[in-house]
C-alpha cells in the first residue's frame, strides 16, 4: 500500500466487505485500503487498485457494483466526522478512482436497486465525541437515479447496523446491533425502500 498508517497497520490485513463478479471474488482490505480480487480459475490473489494511494488511510468498507464501476464507500478514521465519508467510483481495471458522491457518515454497506438507485448504510451518525459511535443514529440514504446530489434520507434509528443487502423482494434488509450490543441481540431488519418503514422500527425477521 502506498499510504499505510502507522498506527492502525495489520499485516495480515482486514477484509470487510465482497461482491462476485464473473470468474472473480472481488474484497474491499480496508487496512491496507485496497480492492483485490480472487480467481476462482486459477486460485491466484491479485490487486485491482491500492486506494490508499490517492486517497490515504480513507477505510474503505463497502463496495457494490454496476455498469462497469465498483463503487465503494469508506469508514473513515477516528473521531468518524459526519459528513467525512464518501462513495468513490473506480473502473473495473482500477485504472480510474474519483469521488462518486460525498457528505457521507460511517459507511459500512452499498446496494443498487434494479432502478439504478444506490443505498447506504450509514452504521452511526455521532457528533465526532467519544466514545464516537452513537447508538439509535444509523442510517440508510439513498442517491436517486444516479444523482450524486439527488440524496435522501430512507429510514433512520438503526443500533449499529454493520451491512445490507437487497433482497429479492425489493426490501432491503439490514443486519442491526451489529456491535456494542449484547450478546444474542443481533437482528436482520427488513426494510421497505418505498415507505422507509423498517423492522428496526416496526418488525424484525429474524434475531439471534
Amino acid at each position: 500500500m502506498a499510504n499505510p498508517e502507522a498506527d492502525d497497520f495489520e499485516p495480515d490485513g482486514d477484509l470487510y466487505s465482497m461482491i462476485v463478479l464473473d470468474n472473480y471474488l472481488y474484497f474491499i482490505e480496508s487496512n491496507h485500503g485496497e480492492l483485490d480480487r480472487y480467481d476462482f480459475n486459477t486460485g491466484n490473489i491479485e490487486r485491482v487498485v491500492d486506494i490508499s494511494q490517492s486517497q490515504g488511510h480513507i477505510v474503505p468498507t463497502a463496495i457494490a457494483y454496476k455498469d462497469g464501476y465498483f463503487y465503494v464507500g469508506n469508514l473513515t478514521t477516528i473521531p468518524y466526522p459526519v459528513g467525512a465519508a464518501k462513495i468513490l467510483k473506480i473502473s473495473r481495471d482500477g485504472q480510474s478512482v474519483c469521488t462518486y458522491a460525498e457528505g457521507f457518515t460511517t459507511v459500512l454497506g452499498l446496494t443498487f436497486d434494479s432502478s439504478g438507485n444506490l443505498y447506504v448504510l450509514e452504521s452511526s451518525v455521532g457528533n465526532g465525541q467519544p466514545p464516537f459511535f452513537a447508538p439509535n443514529t444509523g442510517k440508510i440514504m439513498v442517491i436517486k437515479n444516479g444523482d450524486a446530489n439527488n440524496v435522501s434520507e430512507v429510514t433512520s434509528g438503526l443500533n449499529f447496523p454493520t451491512a445490507m443487502t437487497l433482497g429479492p423482494d425489493g426490501n432491503l434488509y439490514v443486519s442491526n446491533n451489529g456491535f456494542s450490543s449484547a450478546p444474542g441481540t443481533g437482528q436482520v431488519v427488513m426494510v421497505n425502500i418505498t415507505t422507509g418503514s423498517s423492522c428496526g422500527n416496526g418488525q424484525t425477521i429474524a434475531g439471534k
